[in-house]
């Protein structure tokens, strides 16, 4: 699988009253949203749409994207073309939900600063984070479909990234998680690598 991107990669943070709706796609189109809450028709069904919610359109889709204006949607979207494949190697679950928000999140973060940068180092490096985020996605819809734990766990990690400033206490997160303090812990390092309290931390920084 090869990938060239179309357009720049930008994160969008919709206005109040916003609606998409663009002509049949002429490429694909990986959509992170990041925050918010909304809806996609895509071609003439329904799919709500949240944080954590990610969906990759497919050359000539009709789009129509609406959003809740009291919680607006703040997007990742990357176009791009895929070359090199003769069957549809993108066959991918609408919508999908990541489990790694945070290598995902780093990823988007990574791909627009590199296509920002001048020359074709971080053009080719915004590339290659996509082309991972779409790996990570296949991988995803290869596992099976989060438990009940996990889901509620992500919506403790998006809750974070939603709310850095807020004051985060492990003892309400692992409620929220219905877990016990210990069983978060050890899930929330398991989901992204770092305790509860350096993950506030580093994402506090990232802001």
């Amino acid at each position: 699988m090869e990938i060239k991107l179309t357009t720049t990669p930008q994160f969008h943070h919709c206005e109040r009253g916003w609606r998409w709706s663009p002509p049949p796609l002429p490429d694909f189109d990986l959509w992170w949203v990041m925050d918010g809450v909304g809806n996609i028709n895509l071609d003439g069904r329904d799919y709500p749409v949240g944080a954590g919610t990610v969906l990759v359109f497919r050359p000539g889709s009709r789009v129509i994207g609406t959003q809740n204006p009291q919680r607006r949607l703040a997007v990742f979207a990357a176009h791009f073309e895929l070359r090199g494949a003769r069957r549809a190697p993108l066959d991918l679950p609408v919508p999908m939900k990541i489990r790694d928000l945070p290598w995902f999140g780093a990823l988007a973060r990574r791909c627009v600063d590199g296509y920002q940068r001048p020359g074709t180092l971080g053009r080719e490096q915004a590339r290659l984070c996509v082309h991972q985020m779409l790996l990570q996605l296949l991988e995803e819809a290869s596992r099976p479909a989060p438990s009940p734990t996990d889901t509620r766990l992500l919506e403790v990690v998006v809750a974070i990234q939603r709310r850095p400033g807020a004051m985060w206490y492990v003892d309400q997160m692992a409620l929220a998680a219905h877990l016990t303090r210990a069983q978060f812990v050890r899930r929330f390092e398991q989901v992204t690598g770092v305790s509860p309290s350096r993950f506030v931390i580093r994402t506090r920084m990232e802001c």
